[in-house]
């Protein structure tokens, strides 16, 4: 699907807010922004939707998934970039990546690589960012947030350079 079809509403406002509150640089939001213009597409399929390690389980000889109530059809690179993020060097995950995925995302003609599909997905999260915060807040874990929001935003920096 095209891009402008997957993101949610309200996303370029929320995204405008993150950059004009200083935390995207603007070279970087700028860079982002020109990708977005694009609308090129991005891969689609049945997704979990809340891929985080607490959610894999490991048995022997097997990996299950568990708490699908976020699963759907969705960018591929939305569950991915949460792997992604804390998965070491940008280069280095997008290679594994794509050789696990046996080059099933961002190959085709007129979508975007893998790497700008799992840089837009990770936009897409900080986009988010105050309503994120918000519950961070609740929760006592800004902190947290805070060093997760930095490391995205280099990511983005890092997978711009991967093209």
């Amino acid at each position: 699907r095209r891009l402008s079809a997957v993101l949610p509403v309200g996303f370029t406002e929320r995204w405008r807010a993150v950059v004009e509150d200083g935390h995207v640089p603007e070279d970087l939001a700028a860079a982002v922004d020109r990708l977005l213009a694009r609308d090129d597409y991005v891969d689609v399929s049945f997704t979990h939707g809340d891929l985080v390690a607490t959610n894999i389980r490991r048995d022997p000889g097997r990996v299950i998934l568990v708490d699908w109530e976020f699963a759907g059809f969705a960018p591929v690179a939305f569950d991915l970039a949460k792997l992604h993020i804390n998965a070491g060097p940008p280069g280095p995950a997008v290679d594994l990546l794509d050789r696990t995925l046996k080059g099933a995302v961002g190959h085709r003609r007129g979508h975007y690589t893998l790497a700008e599909q799992l840089l837009l997905a990770h936009v897409e999260v900080i986009s988010r960012l105050e309503r994120r915060m918000s519950k961070a807040r609740r929760t006592r874990r800004v902190p947290q947030l805070q060093r997760q929001t930095r490391r995205r935003v280099r990511a983005l920096g890092e997978l711009l350079a991967l093209g």
